[in-house]
């Protein structure tokens, strides 16, 4: 099923690239305007393309990588995988706490400085004397 659908996907997309070349006059080549060169020759490989060629070409490889990895999963047990899942939420969540402690560090730090600086303006604002004339 899911082969027939990229199928019918592929030959829609071979129908636009047709429409587009011949909507452009591609196949004429003394009349094809010379930056739609380019285009034309992307029209063209595309037109021409085998849509279950391409469909089973894309089967394969999803093929293969299902084989891959289910060959490198196959082998580890239930409880492996569920111990690496487990300590990779460990650490997440471990690292993530040391670093919400290491930023509230800073930022009470940068409260203290600022309430320091603002303490030390008031008190050479009220030791400043107005000007005399």
């Amino acid at each position: 099923r899911r082969v027939s659908e990229e199928v019918a996907r592929i030959e829609g997309e071979i129908l636009l690239c047709k429409h587009d070349y011949e909507d452009n006059r591609c196949g004429e080549a003394e009349n094809v305007v010379p930056r739609m060169r380019g285009l034309c020759a992307e029209w063209e490989r595309c037109k021409n393309r085998n849509a279950s060629e391409v469909a089973k070409r894309t089967r394969l490889t999803a093929e293969t990588v299902a084989e891959v990895v289910n060959s490198f999963l196959e082998p580890i047990s239930v409880k492996a995988m569920l111990g690496v899942f487990g300590l990779a939420l460990c650490v997440t969540v471990l690292s993530n706490l040391t670093l919400e402690i290491v930023r509230r560090k800073i930022l009470d730090s940068a409260a203290r400085k600022r309430e320091d600086d603002s303490a030390l303006a008031a008190r050479l604002l009220l030791n400043q004397r107005p000007p005399t004339e």
